[in-house]
């Protein structure tokens, strides 16, 4: 469900990870996109969605251009919005 979210909702250009097992994703950001991952933290969590900038994972500041999401359970309306906000923050100019 996470995918197929990132399909409708993301602009061309992302790029990500499928996990065979565990839930989580790593999206690489379009060239296209103005932030960082760390950038789109800050942006996002104000909309009261939560990512990891990939940032976090690297002893030498690689990764700014990642993130990872995360998602277990039941996908719901909550989690599909999420994924919506988070594609609108990236596709803005």
């Amino acid at each position: 469900a996470l995918l197929q979210s990132i399909n409708t909702h993301f602009p061309e250009g992302i790029e990500y990870t499928h996990p065979v097992a565990g839930y989580v994703t790593w999206l690489k950001l379009p060239d296209e996109c103005q932030l960082t991952g760390t950038e789109l933290f800050h942006q996002a969590i104000k909309q009261n969605v939560s990512i990891v900038p990939g940032i976090l994972f690297s002893s030498s500041n690689k990764y700014e251009n990642y993130i990872r999401l995360s998602s277990s359970g039941y996908w719901d309306d909550k989690k599909e919005n999420a994924v919506k906000v988070l594609g609108e923050i990236i596709s803005r100019p």
